[in-house]
């Protein structure tokens, strides 16, 4: 199914491409696309899509690293939604993904907001697998959208969409289609697998959560991305281990009260998707 796939959008790809001048775009299985959209102002009416890779190369990482052959990336962002984009409250961006061939089949790949700067979010759960199937299928629905455009200028794989197109990365976010979206991310992901830039590059911070097809089972978190106003974009790998620690480094009761008993709080950091005992 996954190669049946593949060679469908090499195929669509080539229709599309016209002439030798025409600089046509391409998919791999298990490539991830970042997505950029606005919901008002400059750039409402476009959305940016580009080709970061396959999700293989955030897998098992142990170092920060930023991700390569994405060209002029902030240039291009800008050129949309103007140089103020990594400030505005109506800008998102996302990373979202499946088909990785050593996977098992309707893994997929999405981002999650972070709970806040220097934490990790809870990771998403897994579903059936016909379930996450469906999603598999508007991930597949994406890239075919994303085949059929050009790359933008100074972006080796990057696109410029009309929001309105059918498959768009916008059609896929909250606010598109009933279909394709349905209040949700891929109508699947709830609220949304995206964060906007109203606080900065900073507090804008993306975890990757790899979802295999097992019912509520929790994802693994691959790590987080930022993206600065230059347009660079960082993974930082995950860490590999869950820690849990007591939130106070003392306890007290009042013996005489009656009410001898101490209520504790554990605080969990590390990698919430690796589970601990007590």
């Amino acid at each position: 199914m996954r190669l049946l796939f593949l060679a469908a959008l090499t195929a669509l790809a080539a229709l599309f491409a016209g002439g030798p001048s025409a600089h046509a775009l391409t998919y791999q299985n298990g490539d991830l696309f970042l997505g950029v959209r606005a919901s008002g102002g400059d750039g409402v009416a476009d959305d940016f899509l580009i080709d970061i890779g396959p999700a293989s190369q955030f897998i098992g990482k142990t170092s920060p690293f930023t991700v390569p052959n994405l060209g002029n990336l902030g240039a291009a962002i800008a050129a949309i939604y103007g140089s103020d984009w990594s400030s505005r409250d109506d800008v998102f961006w996302s990373i979202s993904g499946g088909n990785l061939p050593a996977d098992p089949e309707n893994t997929l790949y999405a981002t999650r907001k972070a709970a806040g700067i220097g934490q990790q979010p809870l990771p998403w759960l897994g579903d059936s697998n016909s379930a996450q199937g469906v999603v598999i299928t508007k991930f597949n629905a994406l890239a075919g959208a994303y085949v059929i455009g050009t790359a933008a200028a100074g972006t080796p794989t990057g696109t410029r969409q009309h929001a309105a197109d059918p498959n768009s990365y916008a059609s896929f976010q909250p606010g598109g289609t009933v279909q394709n979206s349905n209040g949700q991310s891929f109508a699947y992901f709830s609220p949304s697998i995206e964060a906007s830039f109203a606080g900065g590059p900073a507090a804008s911070v993306l975890d990757l959560i790899q979802v295999t097809p097992v019912y509520q089972q929790f994802g693994q978190d691959l790590g987080s991305f930022t993206l600065d106003a230059s347009g660079v974009l960082t993974f930082t790998p995950a860490p590999a281990t869950a820690t849990v620690q007591f939130r106070s480094a003392t306890y007290s009761v009042d013996e005489d009260s009656g009410a001898a008993r101490a209520f504790v709080t554990l605080t969990r950091g590390g990698n919430l998707s690796v589970p601990f005992t007590v």
